[in-house]
């Protein structure tokens, strides 16, 4: 059959799937089966066939296999033209749109296919669709229910496609498996893999105002802050500590960070200024009496965020945190995203030059943040987000992304990543 082309690919799967309600495919949730054609049927099975000489990503109940990739070209612009057309745009307006869209001449799907007791799941992205495979009785399920002739015809088409082109595959890497990954490893394109990047290298290569700890931290600071660190792995153990003890803390804090907002207030006003607002009681305490303090650390407050001291999103705050222990109890300062980082590094140096004891979450990495020798991941575009630290999980030592879009708009920073190879399919 004819080779499947971009936009073809597009508007097929947003005509066929269901969609969620920020617009990505729902097929893996839209359990109506619909029966597929003898040459789809055929090509699928004997792709999912062939898969059982492949080693999964993962030998759990739900068998991962590691990637499965199909160049798919774009059309020539005449045949795009259409599409784009829309009687009050200029010919080089249409283009760009048309190249905005389809910015690759030929795209790499990655298809992935996952093993679900009785049935499989594919999936496959940048152009995004899932959808499930029950093999043994020739249906799919994942797709609008609509039984029309038109849709019926699309249907097969895509579905036809994919499973000719998913078996050629696997008949090939089965064939060949070194010839297929030559292939794989030189066709595959920088903006489809996973990498890291130094982070003194983004400092160097990267302009712009959000390099914190190396604009916002004095090279001085820098350097007694990576000479402290480490002697903040631990912190001393603290009694009779008052509410309002707690608020002075919080202060030298917000004081280091250098809060302009906060000039002329109490440290209790500058708690209410800059904390989270979920305090659970904290406020409500006598704030002179290490009874009442010690009782609500031991189960006086369940589910908000007293400790959140500078507010932010879920991997954005900082926290200080009172952790009871037995009778006594000690601070934890914790914050080390890219845009916190800088904050937390002043906080802790002058809770430190205050005398007052205390311990620093991921000070390791934080101390290499000071340094730029820390490492910073780089993912495909779409992925970034907190989930994408997932494409990381032996490699703990990762703790911030950027896109790879940041690596397209400042073209020098390719030759410093350090690229991951393709993940390779295995033979069993």
């Amino acid at each position: 059959m004819a080779p499947m082309r971009q936009l073809e690919l597009k508007d097929l799967v947003y005509e066929l799937q269901p969609q969620d309600p920020w617009g990505r495919p729902a097929g893996d949730l839209f359990d109506s089966w619909k029966a597929v054609s003898p040459q789809a049927a055929a090509d699928l099975k004997a792709a999912v066939d062939l898969l059982g000489r492949v080693k999964p990503s993962e030998e759990t109940p739900d068998r991962v296999y590691p990637a499965i990739w199909l160049e798919v070209p774009r059309e020539e612009w005449q045949e795009a033209r259409e599409r784009f057309e829309d009687g009050e745009r200029n010919e080089t307006e249409l283009k760009e749109d048309w190249q905005a869209e389809f910015p690759h001449e030929v795209e790499w799907l990655a298809v992935t296919l996952t093993r679900r007791t009785d049935r499989w799941l594919l999936h496959h992205t940048p152009i995004e669709a899932c959808f499930c495979l029950d093999p043994e009785k020739d249906r799919v399920a994942g797709f609008y229910p609509a039984e029309d002739a038109e849709q019926t015809r699309k249907l097969e088409t895509y579905l036809t496609w994919l499973g000719s082109a998913v078996k050629a595959r696997l008949e090939w890497f089965v064939r060949n498996p070194e010839e297929y990954h030559d292939r794989m490893e030189a066709g595959i394109p920088d903006r489809e893999r996973v990498g890291k990047v130094l982070r003194s290298d983004l400092w160097r290569l990267v302009p712009g105002d959000d390099h914190f700890v190396r604009d916002e931290v004095t090279p001085k600071e820098r350097a007694r802050f990576v000479k402290l660190a480490p002697s903040l792995e631990k912190a001393e153990r603290l009694a009779g500590l008052t509410l309002n003890d707690y608020l002075r803390f919080c202060s030298i804090c917000y004081e280091a960070a250098g809060y302009s907002d906060l000039d002329g207030l109490s440290p209790r006003e500058q708690y209410l200024q800059r904390a989270d607002g979920r305090h659970d009681g904290l406020l409500d305490l006598p704030p002179d009496s290490p009874e009442a303090l010690a009782k609500w650390l031991r189960g006086g407050y369940a589910g908000g965020h007293p400790w959140e001291i500078a507010r932010g999103g879920n991997r954005t705050h900082i926290s200080l945190y009172l952790v009871p222990e037995g009778e006594e109890c000690y601070l934890s300062l914790a914050g080390s995203s890219r845009g916190r980082a800088a904050e937390t590094i002043k906080m802790a140096l002058a809770l430190s030059a205050h005398g007052v004891p205390f311990e620093l979450r991921d000070w390791d990495h934080l101390a290499r943040m000071a340094e730029g020798s820390d490492w910073v991941g780089v993912v495909p575009t779409r992925y970034l987000g907190a989930g994408a630290y997932s494409f990381f999980p032996e490699e703990p030592e990762v703790r911030d992304l950027i896109a790879y879009s940041e690596v397209e708009e400042f073209p020098q920073l390719a030759a410093a990543v350090r690229w991951r190879p393709a993940d390779r399919l295995a033979l069993r």
